[in-house]
């Protein structure tokens, strides 16, 4: 599987472009539908969507060691 890093210059354009991963998709080179697993690392500012929430380091680390503290 290949890996991209997106930078951008404030937090809330990578939480506008992790949304738009999450609505719109990214498509390989023959048009086919990827199924993108985002890693969102950086502060939580203000009113944002549970889809930028759920793809943040911390949520999903959280989410491991609850699963690993409850088996």
């Amino acid at each position: 599987m290949d890996k991209i890093m997106i930078c951008a210059p404030s937090n809330a354009a990578i939480d506008e472009i992790v949304t738009r991963i999450y609505q719109r998709g990214l498509y390989g080179e023959n048009g086919e539908r990827i199924e993108a697993k985002v890693v969102r690392v950086g502060v939580l500012e203000g009113d944002i969507s549970e889809e930028v929430k759920k793809s943040s380091l911390e949520h999903q680390t959280q989410e491991i060691f609850n699963r690993l503290t409850n088996s």
